[in-house]
């Protein structure tokens, strides 16, 4: 019986933390570049199938004996979000596999798709929060347009100094020239579900994500880059309402399993010996 009770405590207990879950996915519906976080339950093993685990035999898998529920692993869903013009020529979208890389307050790296980019004091891209891309991109002054080649190199438009106007053509009336600021950096992960988030929309690479693997935008296995575009989250609201519900029907149902066995547990005690 006591295991009963247990194993409506952890259907409880597990439920929760998925309703958690998905109001936090909701949440974030409208977080530039964020990915869903979905969450995977396995069965729990009682004491006695523990004991057969350990002496090399095969557990039973009687549902009488089933042990409650617990969190196998948490999948950050890396499928791509939708892109959404924008009015800035500072904001970037990767299409396709592939991260930002930005340099963390402490000089380490960190990864990101949150393209919603502006400019520091130095003219440098850089994140809401300040932080800056890896390698930088310094954006010369007096531009007046941005974009990303088909070689992933970002071209600045800008004027042209006293010095550029005084070389060129006489016939030429141009007074503006296009700047190579250098190559946009993508990194990509074999297992980026397994990427570690550190808020802010920023992660960092564990043992189970594998290395980085550094590359430009648009080299193969890599995705391509638009600037003037943010990729929007890829939550399905609908979907996440619909999981929401039904994980909020399985925590009502423990909850009636749990006060039953705990009354009958009760009654049990009252009975005389």
């Amino acid at each position: 019986m006591t295991i009963s009770l247990d194993a409506a405590l952890s259907g409880l207990l597990e439920q929760q933390r998925s309703m958690e879950n998905i109001a936090n996915n909701i949440a974030n519906a409208n977080t530039t570049g964020y990915k869903r976080l979905r969450i995977h339950f396995s069965a729990l093993l009682d004491s006695a199938q523990i004991i057969q685990a350990l002496n090399g035999e095969i557990p039973t898998t009687d549902a009488t004996t089933a042990g409650g529920v617990e969190t196998a692993s948490v999948e950050r869903v890396f499928q791509q979000g939708t892109l959404q013009e924008s009015p800035s020529m500072l904001d970037f979208a990767i299409v396709g596999p592939g991260l930002f890389r930005v340099t963390l307050e402490d000089g380490s790296p960190g990864y990101t798709r949150d393209g919603a980019f502006h400019l520091d004091a130095s003219g440098a891209l850089v994140m809401a929060d300040g932080t800056q891309l890896d390698p930088p991109i310094v954006l010369p002054e007096a531009t007046s347009g941005l974009r990303v080649g088909n070689d992933g190199h970002v071209y600045a438009t800008r004027a042209m100094t006293e010095d550029e106007l005084a070389a060129r053509d006489p016939d030429d009336v141009t007074t503006t020239i296009e700047e190579d600021l250098g190559p946009l950096t993508l990194v990509r992960f074999e297992h980026p579900e397994a990427l570690i988030s550190l808020g802010r929309n920023i992660y960092v690479d564990s043992p189970d994500s594998g290395p980085p693997i550094e590359g430009v935008a648009g080299d193969p296995g890599f995705g391509t880059v638009t600037n003037g575009f943010l990729e929007a989250s890829n939550v399905e609201v609908a979907e996440e309402l619909t999981q929401l519900i039904a994980a909020s029907r399985a925590y009502q149902i423990n909850l009636s399993a749990y006060r039953t066995i705990e009354e009958m547990l009760r009654q049990a005690g009252q009975l005389p010996a």
